[in-house]
C-alpha cells in the first residue's frame, strides 16, 4: 500500500522486482471507505526464483543496492 504519488518510487523500484523475479503487475487506486483518502495498492507478481546470491549479507547490501 503506497501513496498515490509513488509513481517515482515504483519506477525506481522496478529494476530491482525483475532482478529478484517478479514482475510488476497495474497498480490499482481505492479510498478508504468513510474518508477522501486515496491509497495505491502496488501489486507485484512472482514470474521466477529469485537468484541464488539473495537475499545477500547487510553489508554487500549497504556497498552494493540493487
Amino acid at each position: 500500500m503506497k501513496s498515490v504519488d509513488s509513481r517515482a518510487e515504483v519506477d525506481g523500484a522496478a529494476h530491482a522486482v525483475s532482478l529478484l523475479g517478479g514482475r510488476l503487475l497495474p497498480a490499482v487506486d481505492y479510498i478508504i471507505p468513510g474518508t477522501d483518502v486515496t491509497h495505491r495498492l502496488v501489486r507485484v507478481e512472482k514470474v521466477r526464483p529469485t537468484p541464488g546470491q539473495y537475499p545477500r549479507r547487510f553489508a554487500k547490501i549497504k556497498k552494493t543496492p540493487l
